[in-house]
């Protein structure tokens, strides 16, 4: 990670999150994520799926794929199992890890394809894959 981005969570991480300080350096830290930092886009992710003042589930999963395709992992929707609530796509699908397959049941199909489609645009965008 960037020295600031680094510096950016050391204060995220010494921080209680219901502070206006920790929501600032959030705020910073998805700015930067936005603006093409895919090591901002993993750590908000982070943020926005288990923290408890900043959970969004949207903004976790968007960041996930985001953060995940670029390490690698398989992006195309393909589930193998009858249930969204219970995603199952072939191996090295992002979707596979436990803290994403959790956001794709509670966002439902309709609205994980929509993220799908603009983290595919943010992606080529910054070519961070």
């Amino acid at each position: 990670m960037s020295d600031d981005v680094d510096g950016l969570f050391d204060i995220l991480d010494s921080e209680d999150e219901t502070s206006p300080a920790f929501a600032s350096t959030l705020a910073k830290l998805e700015k930067i994520a936005h603006d093409g930092s895919v090591e901002a886009a993993e750590g908000i992710a982070e943020v926005f799926a288990f923290s408890r003042t900043h959970r969004d589930a949207e903004k976790a999963y968007f960041w996930y794929h985001v953060a995940l395709a670029n390490q690698g992992y398989l992006t195309a929707f393909q589930n193998l199992h009858d249930a969204i609530e219970q995603y199952c796509g072939p191996i090295g699908d992002f979707r596979n890890e436990s803290q994403v397959s959790d956001l794709v049941g509670e966002l439902g199909e309709f609205r994980v394809r929509q993220l799908d489609v603009q983290a595919s645009t943010w992606l080529r965008k910054h070519r961070a894959v």
